[in-house]
């Protein structure tokens, strides 16, 4: 260890005089050339010119060592820096360095710290805190927190790490309320009060439709009004009596009539084979546009005469039922086929297939002219059979 500790001391030792030797190496070889370089400067040598004339005599000496040793010798002085081409710069303004000379924010400051220790040695929250110095003018940045990091920064209260990392009570889900789920009770099956079943009245409301038609030209304010169904009540039809709209009655002049067409006539009125042959509308199908697609079909190859009025008064109630019922299937019939068209006209405007139409596609103007055709004919007939 001796040997050791003599051996470092030897050795700093050596090097500080290795360091001393240098720095009066240096020194002499400036004052050996002091003389040569103050006689080179008064005869007008640049710096340049008296480092090479010392390096051709075997000298290392630079021309910046020339320039400095001339400058501490006085012969030069330092050039003043130039500020050609540079932009003037405006004086950097400190406002914390400014603000610490005058002393007036650290006495704010100071005047805060007191207001804050003493409130929360009252027992006062950051929250209450908070609320006092916006009261008294002082605006913290940011509120609440600035007033909780201060007090934790003053040793004026614990620090609390769930309120740092922002968990526990001072989660962002629990200070929002609107966020918070109800809490559901688990109630006991028996305990459960029973539910109000739904009555049977009300589903069927909302499943039947009201029937309202909600387009033009039905319940439209400028357009025609929409007409009830008028039905004749005849005297001996039950079905009649009641309000019922008669079945329309399929009519065909080459058919022949029942075997018992005849037998609630009485003896004494003239019935000719050439007359309009009516079946019973009872007999008729319950479906009215397709039993108007049979009859259209056969109307199209019937040729009808009106019957010439009779002028016998002994018609009796039996013909007059059977002549007013044809005339109201024929009504009706007619009736149909405006609907019909009416459906047409507006599926082709909605762009939509007709209610009774197998395909996906609306009427085409076949379809339309065809309807209207239908129409045409079983009003006709209907005023060739009033008027006969």
């Amino acid at each position: 260890m001796s040997s050791d500790h003599s051996s470092n001391a030897e050795n700093s030792d050596t090097a500080t005089t290795n360091r001393t030797s240098k720095r009066e190496h240096s020194r002499a070889e400036k004052l050996s050339h002091q003389a040569e370089i103050e006689s080179r400067t008064n005869a007008g040598e640049s710096c340049k010119q008296i480092a090479d004339a010392l390096q051709a005599n075997g000298h290392q000496v630079s021309d910046k060592t020339v320039a400095r040793w001339r400058v501490e010798w006085g012969h030069r002085k330092r050039a003043p820096r130039t500020t050609k081409g540079q932009p003037l710069r405006a004086p950097r303004i400190n406002t914390r360095r400014d603000v610490a000379r005058d002393g007036s924010r650290r006495s704010e400051q100071d005047v805060t710290k007191e207001r804050i220790t003493q409130l929360t040695r009252d027992g006062k929250t950051a929250e209450e805190i908070n609320e006092i110095l916006q009261a008294q003018g002082v605006v913290m940045k940011r509120g609440v927190s600035t007033v909780w990091r201060l007090q934790t920064y003053w040793k004026l209260i614990p620090f609390d790490s769930q309120r740092s990392n922002g968990t526990g009570p001072y989660s962002k889900w629990r200070t929002q309320p609107c966020r918070q789920k109800p809490r559901k009770e688990r109630v006991p099956k028996g305990d459960r009060p029973p539910r109000a079943k739904k009555s049977e009245a009300a589903k069927e409301a909302a499943v039947e439709p009201d029937g309202t038609v909600l387009h033009y030209p039905t319940n439209c304010a400028f357009g025609p009004q929409k007409r009830g169904l008028h039905v004749p009540q005849a005297e001996n039809d039950p079905v009649s009596r009641s309000g019922a709209a008669a079945e329309p009655m399929h009519i065909d002049s080459d058919s022949e009539p029942d075997p018992g067409f005849y037998d609630g006539l009485d003896e004494g009125d003239p019935v000719h084979g050439d007359e309009i042959q009516a079946q019973s509308p009872h007999s008729m199908e319950a479906n009215a546009p397709q039993h108007w697609d049979q009859r259209m079909s056969s109307y199209a190859g019937t040729h009808m005469t009106p019957r010439p009025m009779q002028t016998n008064t002994a018609v009796t109630s039996s013909a007059d039922v059977m002549s007013a019922e044809l005339l109201v299937d024929l009504a009706n019939s007619a009736l149909i086929a405006a609907t019909d068209l009416k459906d047409l006209i507006l599926a082709v405007q909605m762009q939509r297939p007709a209610h009774n139409s197998l395909g996906a596609l609306p009427p085409s103007a076949h379809d339309i002219m065809s309807a209207k055709k239908r129409v045409k004919e079983a009003a006709s007939m209907v005023v060739e059979l009033a008027m006969g």
